[in-house]
């Protein structure tokens, strides 16, 4: 088996080129949307396959945006805040974890986020550049006098 991973995402071509078309701001508003809309599906998949005790677990997974140093933000889905619960997912130094369903969930449900991503994108595009649309037709009319 080979070590490397490749992915083609279809689409990202229409997407790329519908951001670049609009405004910076437009771009901004509508790649968060598409970006968010996948995390809260994601995190809807995880919750479904977390293993079921207490609903604890269930109930401290989590979406939440965050800004990069860079400027650029990205949203982090998963177990933000309760640690006992990690180590039911990640290796720590007592071994290899107890039940790695997080991962597992995330190979499976990773390519309908990246399809949520695009078409959530491409459709928030057209709809903040309608917006914006109509905003300018409303102040050419009253610069007009309509």
């Amino acid at each position: 088996m080979s070590d490397k991973i490749s992915a083609s995402i279809i689409g990202i071509q229409q997407l790329a080129a519908a951001l670049n078309a609009v405004a910076p701001g437009v771009a901004k508003r509508a790649s968060k949307t598409g970006v968010r809309k996948a995390a809260i599906k994601m995190r809807q998949h995880m919750r479904q396959e977390a293993p079921r005790v207490s609903g604890n677990l269930r109930k401290s997974l989590k979406y939440k945006a965050v800004r990069r140093r860079d400027g650029t933000a990205m949203y982090r889905v998963g177990l933000l805040d309760r640690w006992y619960y990690k180590t039911l997912d990640l290796e720590s130094r007592r071994g290899p974890p107890m039940n790695p369903w997080m991962e597992k969930t995330i190979d499976r449900h990773i390519s309908e986020s990246e399809k949520i991503i695009i078409a959530e994108g491409i459709k928030a595009v057209n709809f903040e550049a309608g917006k914006q649309k109509a905003k300018n037709d409303a102040a050419i009319r009253r610069l007009v006098g309509f």
